[in-house]
């Protein structure tokens, strides 16, 4: 045993090393190093005896004078396959034409760049294929090997499944106080013997306490004291309708509360199939506001495209006063009363700034948290489920870590964010005049400016 050379596959250009003498652990093995070699190496060959005790291989161009052949066996009482004779030398001309790349050996060779990169299509993967390997593999054959890989990569995606209880309980135990529930269908005629997934809410107890403790109540995601965007909780459900909706936002009630110590929370949202009606539901008394950007999607498809009319629209949803979202309701009827029309029938204090609901504290007419939040998870949302939930955990971690890494350096007692914003208008205040009006009440004036 100790004067046996073992082949290792870990090495450096191991398919250089095979050898008379080489000791491999299976024949497996022997056929993955043997494959490995010649597509490196631009060559093929054909078994003239395959069996599980005694290989022995020829150049595909034998017929034309190439003298490479190898032959292999399995030691007695052994699983080991040593090769006991060989001809090492090709001297047939290379092929980019690899009829031994297989899926699974390409799947191997990619894995590490797809490590790197999970999002890496196939077109790149045949192009690095034809660089580095010099081989041409059809589109089939990359596609299934890119699956194979990213299988490995990031586990299976059905797996996962079977493992997700585990996985929540696991984030409870670490994060007690978290609410992370998973439902299935229920079929009683038909009952399956493994269940099938239906709908999935997860929501940490930091993020819990952080939203009700210092955040204003406004759900798209929340918004801290610093303006950024807070997420409380995040779901998978089988589809996007009525019933997932109202399952999500009872969970999210169950964590979060009705809003009574604010007064209420005010939700912001794209108007989404079924949302309205299961807010209306499980958040009865909160205020509603529609996102001004699909507003005017929903504005352009009826018709009204011009950039002008977009201009009016802006300029009655972002006054701050009723005069002048008025003014700008006006100047729009007069520009195209169709649009007017269209536009006045939706409730002001879902759209206008100066009717809306002051209680949150935040004058947003427009759902973009939402979408800096899908963008923030995008390179984790095609993975699977497991792997999902932990990179957006990982991913609100780090950001909540860095945030109160600048608040804690901050020389001010109030957020970075606001306190740059105060100094930006330090400098209006020369043309401010304050006149006492009585107590703790002052007049602020500022002349023309």
């Amino acid at each position: 045993m100790k004067d046996r050379v073992w082949f290792n596959p870990s090495t450096p250009n191991s398919h250089l090393l095979l050898c008379k003498s080489l000791c491999f652990e299976s024949v497996y093995q022997f056929r993955e190093a043997l494959r490995d070699f010649h597509i490196r190496t631009l060559r093929s060959f054909h078994y003239h005896r395959n069996s599980p005790t005694r290989i022995i291989v020829w150049c595909s161009q034998r017929e034309h004078g190439c003298e490479f052949y190898m032959c292999a066996s399995r030691i007695a009482h052994e699983r080991t396959v040593c090769i006991k004779k060989c001809n090492m030398e090709h001297i047939c001309p290379s092929s980019a034409e690899n009829t031994k790349v297989t899926t699974k050996w390409l799947a191997k060779a990619v894995e590490p760049s797809l490590r790197a990169d999970p999002r890496a299509p196939v077109d790149a993967l045949i192009k690095n294929s034809k660089v580095k390997f010099v081989v041409d593999v059809s589109r089939s054959v990359a596609y299934r090997a890119r699956r194979k890989a990213i299988k490995v990569v990031q586990g299976d995606q059905k797996e996962q499944y079977y493992r997700l209880r585990d996985y929540l309980q696991a984030v409870i135990d670490a994060n007690p106080g978290s609410r992370c529930i998973v439902t299935t269908f229920e079929d009683l005629e038909n009952p399956a013997p493994t269940p099938r997934f239906k709908y999935m809410f997860y929501c940490l107890h930091a993020s819990k306490e952080g939203f009700l403790n210092g955040c204003r109540p406004f759900i798209a995601t929340g918004r801290d004291g610093n303006n950024n965007i807070y997420p409380i909780a995040f779901g998978v459900v089988d589809k996007e309708d009525g019933d997932s909706w109202r399952w999500f936002l009872t969970q999210l009630r169950c964590c979060i509360g009705s809003g009574s110590k604010f007064g209420t929370y005010t939700i912001i949202s794209n108007t989404q199939k079924g949302l309205l009606k299961a807010i209306n539901e499980v958040f009865p008394d909160s205020p509603q506001r529609f996102c001004l950007r699909q507003i005017y999607a929903n504005f352009q498809f009826a018709g009204f495209r011009a950039a002008e009319l977009k201009k009016l629209v802006d300029k009655a949803s972002y006054s701050f006063t009723k005069h002048g979202h008025e003014l700008g309701m006006t100047l729009l009827k007069a520009e195209c009363e169709g649009a007017w029309k269209w536009l006045d029938k939706i409730p002001k204090d879902t759209w206008c700034r100066y009717a809306m609901d002051y209680n949150c504290k935040t004058d947003l007419v427009v759902n973009n948290l939402s979408e800096v939040f899908n963008k923030m998870i995008l390179d984790v949302r095609a993975k699977p489920i497991r792997r999902m939930f932990e990179g957006i955990r990982t991913k609100q971690m780090i950001k909540r870590q860095k945030t109160r890494e600048k608040i804690e350096y901050s020389r001010w007692m109030i957020t970075p964010n606001y306190s740059e914003k105060l100094e930006e208008n330090k400098k209006y205040a020369k043309y401010c005049e304050a006149h006492k009006a009585g107590p703790d009440i002052w007049q602020v004036s500022s002349g023309e400016k």
